[in-house]
């Protein structure tokens, strides 16, 4: 009985060695010389591109012969390319764009400020490396506030990481959060700046901006031995309240101001002084977002006074 062994099929070509075989056919076209009309005319009739009965000049033939072969090597090399594609694909590397999004999400919680400090090492209104250990010894604290708003206060004795540690106030991702409190913390160095006993109060004897909350405005005044009017001019008309002696604050409600306006108040005999009254947002309920905010008006001092309420 004869046994025929099959033969083992060709190992398919390389799409390199598949394009240089088709290149070395469009070099051999391009060489070979056409010796007869009747030559010109088989060869043409071959390609579909080029009717039978066309009569041309020989080189003609020969040039439009040669970019038609051409063609198909150029269809062959697309085609190669695109199977070659998928491979491709899945061998690169991930690019810069999709790794943007964990970079994004790394960079808020890596810078932090020092809101509040006990020791030498992390003076207050520094902007320290989160991801880098900090060592505190017993008895000191530290209070961080990173650039989405997020607060850790931190005891000793300690050594890690901040950005370990669980906030004790989340973040609402107010950008631009650390540089903002920085600027506004190292004011604490600056002997001029004056701070009142609380964030919301507005000194009705300094001109200049005024943060006040969404319901009212709380005046407050450094002399209370005698009892005074206050007035303040609302843009046309004259509002006056009697402030009596002994009271450090009186307040108004905040329907009487338009956000962002001037207003010119006088206390009792006073020179009047120029006020930029400023109102809370109502969604603005973030502790840090409204020291953030308070400092983006100019409240400067108001907001110094917030922060050191803030663990």
């Amino acid at each position: 009985m004869n046994t025929q062994h099959a033969s083992a099929p060709a190992a398919p070509l390389l799409p390199s060695q598949r394009l240089a075989a088709f290149f070395g056919r469009c070099e051999a076209l391009k060489a070979k010389r056409l010796s007869t009309e009747s030559a010109d005319r088989r060869m043409l009739a071959a390609t579909p591109e080029v009717p039978a009965e066309t009569t041309m000049p020989r080189h003609v033939a020969e040039a439009l012969l040669h970019l038609t072969r051409c063609a198909a090597l150029l269809a062959v090399l697309a085609a190669s390319m695109n199977a070659l594609a998928p491979a491709a694909a899945e061998a690169a590397p991930p690019s810069r764009a999709a790794a943007a999004p964990a970079v994004v999400a790394q960079t808020p919680a890596a810078q932090m400020v020092v809101s509040q400090s006990t020791t030498a090492s992390l003076p207050q209104s520094d902007v320290i490396d989160g991801t880098r250990a900090i060592t505190l010894a017993a008895g000191e604290s530290v209070t961080l506030i990173d650039d989405v708003g997020a607060v850790r206060t931190i005891d000793g004795p300690y050594r890690g990481r901040p950005v370990d540690r669980r906030p004790s106030r989340p973040g609402t991702g107010q950008a631009g959060t650390v540089a903002m409190l920085a600027q506004v913390l190292r004011l604490n160095r600056d002997p001029s700046v004056s701070k009142l006993a609380t964030p919301w109060l507005v000194n009705v004897q300094r001109p200049g901006p005024a943060c006040a909350q969404t319901d009212r405005v709380e005046f407050w005044r450094a002399t209370v031995g005698e009892d005074v009017r206050l007035s303040i001019d609302l843009g046309g008309r004259r509002a006056a309240a009697a402030w009596p002696r002994g009271s450090e604050t009186l307040r108004l409600p905040a329907a009487m101001f338009t956000s962002g306006e001037s207003y010119k108040a006088q206390l009792g005999s006073e020179a009047p002084v120029m006020l930029v009254v400023h109102l809370l947002p109502p969604a603005t309920t973030s502790p840090v977002d409204q020291a953030v905010w308070m400092a983006a008006k100019g409240c400067k001092s108001q907001a110094l006074t917030l922060l050191d309420q803030i663990r």
